[in-house]
């Protein structure tokens, strides 16, 4: 709603990010108009100058926030109707309020703010490093299962064919309280990639709870969902990366797809053998433990 995009588990890239000023509050504090809307919204963010300020100013900027968190609620109920109680959504809003005051100072500390085309360039190189990430984490959970044929045969198709820039990436959304990231696509994928790497991050989160079923300490990965799932439902598709991986097996490429290719396109793919082997059951078991 602010229009930032921003992950909070990737290296810090503050993106551009502004405040109210002590005029707007004002003037709305004293009209109950041009506050914070949908479609303009704004916080004030400013703290460090209120300052010596009168209480009055003060309350002034709490009900200017106050609006906003309302504006927010409002909005982000007609979204999600799941969700049904006002009040809490509200206050999840006011306490992420203390992180946007930190982050407002990170931005102007950074100096001369950052192009368009830097904040791009940051973003791509975060994307990559996070897709390598998940990646390197595919081949090691399927490591653990080294000693069966299949769980093998994957690891070594993670070791030796199958790179980084084969994993989906993803963008965060705002909307969400659960800070779940939504999946992007690449054009070339079949969804046979999408289902079998989704049931690999399943096992790794299933493999980091305790035996009594709860959770380890440590960081855990951000929810990762279909946004083609949702309602309604919503293709997104893949900015910093879209061109193919070679050498993969036929049914790892989307067939339709595949037949926008020229003769000379395909062959270019160097496509081999198909694999079609299946998660053994017991992995498929393991693996609804980390739903």
């Amino acid at each position: 709603m602010m229009g930032r995009d921003e992950n909070d588990d990737e290296p810090v890239i503050i993106a551009p990010i502004t405040s109210a000023s002590l005029h707007q509050t004002s003037r709305y504090a004293s009209t109950e108009r041009n506050g914070p809307t949908a479609d303009n919204f704004e916080l004030f963010l400013d703290t460090r100058s209120l300052k010596d300020r009168p209480k009055e100013i003060r309350l002034q900027v709490n009900r200017w926030n106050e609006k906003a968190a309302t504006v927010f609620t409002e909005d982000f109920m007609s979204y999600h109707d799941q969700y049904k109680d006002a009040n809490k959504i509200k206050k999840a809003f006011l306490t992420h309020l203390i992180t946007l005051f930190a982050q407002y100072y990170k931005y102007l500390a950074q100096g001369t703010p950052l192009t368009a085309a830097e904040i791009q360039c940051k973003k791509q190189l975060s994307a990559k490093r996070w897709c390598n990430i998940r990646h390197e984490r595919h081949a090691q959970v399927c490591h653990l299962f080294e000693q069966d044929p299949v769980m093998k045969c994957f690891e070594d198709l993670f070791r030796n064919q199958l790179p980084w820039q084969a994993c989906s990436g993803d963008e965060s959304d705002e909307r969400r309280l659960d800070r779940a990231l939504r999946i992007t696509k690449l054009p070339w994928h079949a969804k046979r990639i999408q289902d079998w790497m989704e049931t690999l991050d399943r096992l790794h989160v299933a493999l980091r709870l305790n035996d009594n079923g709860r959770p380890a300490t440590g960081k855990w990965p951000r929810l990762r969902v279909d946004p083609e799932l949702g309602d309604p439902p919503v293709v997104l598709m893949e900015c910093f990366k879209d061109s193919p991986v070679k050498g993969l097996p036929p049914n790892f490429y989307n067939q339709r797809w595949l037949r926008t290719l020229t003769a000379l396109e395909v062959n270019r793919l160097e496509i081999r053998e198909p694999l079609d082997n299946p998660f053994p059951d017991y992995i498929l078991k393991r693996a609804e433990q980390g739903t």
